[in-house]
């Protein structure tokens, strides 16, 4: 199992707009791509970033081909596009399950 971990903020003005993309357009699309889970969790904590994104997907070759995906097809193109054009101080982490 591989864990997907994307930490970013996204400005109040553009929250809404983030979370109906995330939950009707990303979450959709990517569990029809071998993501096996998708969820999107928010704090208010200051100092942390407001959004992390987890995906859970079968193992690293999994992985991979959701990035390759993002780069290749023109609809899951769009999609992270659009997302990532909400965010702020983006990053991503990729996890391996070692139990």
């Amino acid at each position: 199992m591989v864990k997907i971990v994307i930490m970013c903020d996204v400005p109040k003005e553009k929250q809404e707009e983030f979370l109906k993309l995330s939950r009707e357009g990303t979450k959709p699309y990517m569990e029809k791509h071998g993501v096996i889970s998708y969820d999107v969790w928010k704090t208010d904590e200051e100092g942390w970033p407001g959004f992390i994104k987890e995906m859970y997907v079968k193992d690293v070759a999994a992985a991979q081909e959701i990035f390759k995906i993002r780069a290749t097809v023109p609809e899951a193109k769009d999609l992270v596009d659009r997302w990532e054009g909400m965010t702020e101080g983006l990053k991503l982490r990729i996890y391996k399950l070692m139990t």
